[in-house]
Parts: structure tokens; sequence; C-alpha cells
């Protein structure tokens, strides 16, 4: 008997959290972006950028917290499947969280006591 013979598929096999996570983090790097893989738990893999921007993967799909806001007004919540597209849009948002730090720091006059 022959054995059955495998066929190319269709959709590339899911990564684990880790891998996802690491794919993310050197696609970030392409951009010049520095971000830190972190394991969570066995499922789950984060990757730190900033302060409050945070991506989270299960290895099927990325998640994080835009710093900007919805319509509404609430959280955006963003979500990517591909690591790679994921890397340009988190990106943006990166370039979006440092340039608004910057201008807050500026507008901030120092306070007595902290040096100039």
């Amino acid at each position: 008997m022959n054995p059955p013979r495998s066929y190319p598929t269709r959709y590339p096999l899911p990564l684990t959290a880790e891998e996802a996570a690491d794919r993310l983090r050197a696609a970030l790097a392409k951009l010049d972006v520095a971000g830190y893989l972190v394991p969570v738990a066995s499922d789950k893999a984060a990757v730190s950028l900033w302060h409050g921007l945070i991506a989270w993967t299960d290895g099927r799909m990325i998640w994080w917290t835009s710093p900007r806001l919805s319509r509404r007004g609430t959280p955006l919540l963003v979500l990517a499947y591909a690591p790679e597209t994921a890397a340009v849009r988190l990106a943006l948002d990166y370039v979006d969280i440092r340039t608004a730090r910057r201008a807050h720091n500026q507008d901030e006059q120092p306070r007595a006591g902290e040096p100039v």
C-alpha cells in the first residue's frame, strides 16, 4: 500500500505564540522599532514597544490597544493576522505615542529643585 500523497497546504501552518511574537519583533526591527519579546503563558506572548504599547499574540492573531481613539472616543483595539502587517501598523502607533510624549514634555515647566 502506498503512503498518502502530501498535498501542499493552502494556508501556512499556524505559528506558536512565541514564533509569531518573534516574527513580529524581527519585522519591527526592520522598521527601526525596538520590541522586546515577553513570554506570558504557554499559549500567549507579548511584544513590548513602549510604555502602554504592548502587542499580544496567541499565534493566530496579534492585537493591541492603539494610542489613537475610535470615532466614539474610546480606546481603539487593533487586530492583525500577519506579523509583518502588524509591525507596520504598530510602527505608526509607536511614532504617534513617541510624538505625543515629546510634545507633552516640551509643554512642562521645570519644577523647583529639578535640573533644567
